[in-house]
C-alpha cells in the first residue's frame, strides 16, 4: 500500500479511537451530576429507591463505558496491524481484534471503568443503607 494511503487509513483508525475515548469521558461527565442528585435526594429524603436509581445509573453508564473501552482497545490493535501492513487497505473490521468483556483483560476491571464507576456503586450502597436504617 502506498505511504499516503496507509497514513490516511491510520488517521481514520486514530479518529475512531479518539471518538471512543471522548464518548467514554462524556459518560463520566454525565454520570457525576446524575448520581450526585440521586444520592443527595436519597440522603435528605431517606429514600432508598432513589439511591437505587443512582446505583442503576452507575451500572448502566459503567457498562457503556466498558464497551467504549473495549472498542477502543480493538481499534488500537487494528491500528497496530494496519501500521504493519497486515490489514486490507481501509478496512475497519475489528472482529479479529476484539477482547471479551468478561475475561481477565476485560475493560470492566480497569481503573477507568471498575475503579471509577465501582466507587459510585459503593457510595450508592452506603446511601441505601443510610436511607433504610437511619
Amino acid at each position: 500500500m502506498a505511504a499516503t494511503k496507509r497514513i490516511t487509513h491510520l488517521t481514520f483508525i486514530q479518529d475512531t479511537i479518539t471518538r471512543m475515548a471522548n464518548e467514554a469521558n462524556t459518560l463520566k461527565a454525565w454520570l457525576v451530576p446524575v448520581v450526585t442528585a440521586a444520592y443527595g435526594y436519597a440522603v435528605i429524603g431517606h429514600s432508598w429507591p432513589v439511591a437505587a436509581l443512582g446505583i442503576m445509573a452507575s451500572l448502566v453508564f459503567g457498562w457503556q463505558s466498558a464497551r467504549y473501552l473495549q472498542q477502543e482497545r480493538a481499534f488500537r490493535s487494528l491500528y497496530i496491524s494496519a501500521a504493519r501492513g497486515e490489514v486490507t487497505p481501509f478496512s475497519m473490521d475489528i472482529t479479529d481484534h476484539t477482547v471479551s468483556l468478561w475475561g481477565k483483560r476485560s475493560a470492566l476491571w480497569t481503573w477507568s471503568v471498575g475503579g471509577f464507576f465501582g466507587t459510585f456503586v459503593a457510595v450508592g450502597v452506603c446511601v441505601v443503607l443510610y436511607a433504610v436504617f437511619c
